[in-house]
């Protein structure tokens, strides 16, 4: 198991967490190996996802040089259960402290969730490896750096509604990763079998991201 530090190295360096949510987990596998196929190995499965906290244990073992993450945590029980399956990080989609305090007593990244700059900073001070601004997409790049102005060392990591199409101007903006969702992994997607397109897109993202890196450098 990688350390927490490994972790948050490996994260900042790809820039993109692959948020996958999905009512019906047959097309998992295929999935997992369509976003690896594009370099994106680091993959949030929320417990939404029937057999969530499963689907993390086997992979965790199947495909090694992968970094599994349980999302949608919003208490310790659920933390615990996913960190024992070998969770490598565990994102809330809101500051729940008690699931912050259980991942770091076990030495795992812990990502809540904040909105405003009151939260952003209380996430930082119990100790969270990296904040989820959350909803990315109505605040906008110009609010992480705004956010990064007073909170300079605060990892920003925004969510929800970020694509090929924003995700360099967030990374630009000062964010150390993005979290892709719906546009990378959709229902519609594994149910069409357009593990082709999933892939793309995280062809795409990963391209967005570098750009974003070298504007910002």
């Amino acid at each position: 198991m990688a350390t927490k530090d490994e972790v948050m190295e490996r994260i900042t360096d790809l820039g993109l967490v692959c948020v996958v949510r999905l009512h019906d987990a047959g097309g998992m596998d295929e999935v997992v190996e369509a976003l690896g196929a594009a370099g994106a190995q680091i993959i949030e499965i929320t417990v939404t996802v029937p057999g969530a906290v499963e689907l993390i244990r086997r992979y965790s073992v199947e495909f090694e040089d992968y970094l599994f993450g349980c999302g949608t945590v919003t208490d310790p029980a659920t933390a615990i259960r996913a960190i024992d399956a070998g969770a490598a990080f565990v994102v809330s989609p809101v500051l729940q402290e008690e699931v912050v305090s259980s991942a770091l007593s076990r030495g795992i990244v812990a990502i809540p969730a904040a909105m405003s700059s009151t939260e952003v900073w209380r996430a930082s001070v119990i100790g969270a490896d990296a904040v989820k601004l959350f909803p990315a997409k109505v605040l906008g790049p110009r609010y992480v750096s705004d956010l990064l102005g007073p909170l300079a060392g605060v990892k920003i990591m925004p969510s929800g509604g970020v694509g090929p199409d924003n995700a360099s101007s967030f990374i630009e903006a000062g964010a150390a990763a993005v979290f892709s969702g719906s546009s990378l992994v959709s229902d519609r997607m594994v149910q069409m079998g357009s593990f082709d397109e999933i892939e793309g897109v995280a062809r795409q993202m990963i391209l967005a991201v570098s750009h974003g890196k070298r504007r910002r450098a």
